[in-house]
């Protein structure tokens, strides 16, 4: 017999194509998070022409379906750092900067992210 310690060792040999499969049965990601995501890319969709251009180069080329979790972020933080921040009495940011914090936060509830990722990674692997 094999000790404990040696077993938790073990690498876990995972199929790419099978990773979001594999951590909505450990229940890392909730079964339904496309059905969120795509509650999330209609938020992007909305705040996207919204988004003023002339902040970061960047922005010019950006397109609704290819905006993922790190290029939310990077648009938030870049009018993070670029605008000054309007906060309402809830302590919530307004304006562009407010719009895309919820999209992050979106992305983050649940954990809805990993998911998209594991997307991403199986099929271009």
């Amino acid at each position: 017999m094999h000790d404990q310690s040696e077993i938790r060792n073990l690498p876990i040999d995972i199929a790419f194509a099978r990773l979001g499969e594999w951590l909505v049965d450990r229940k890392k990601i909730p079964s339904d998070w496309r059905k969120r995501l795509a509650a999330v890319r209609s938020r992007i969709s909305r705040a996207l022409p919204l988004l003023p251009r002339g902040l970061d180069p960047s922005f010019q080329t950006l397109e609704p379906e290819a905006i993922d979790y790190l290029v939310v972020k990077h648009i938030y933080n870049t009018l993070l750092n670029s605008t000054s921040e309007n906060r309402n009495i809830f302590g919530k940011l307004s304006g562009a900067a407010g719009e895309w914090e919820s999209i992050v936060k979106s992305f983050e509830k649940d954990y809805i992210f990993p998911g998209r990722g594991c997307s991403d990674y199986g099929s271009k692997c």
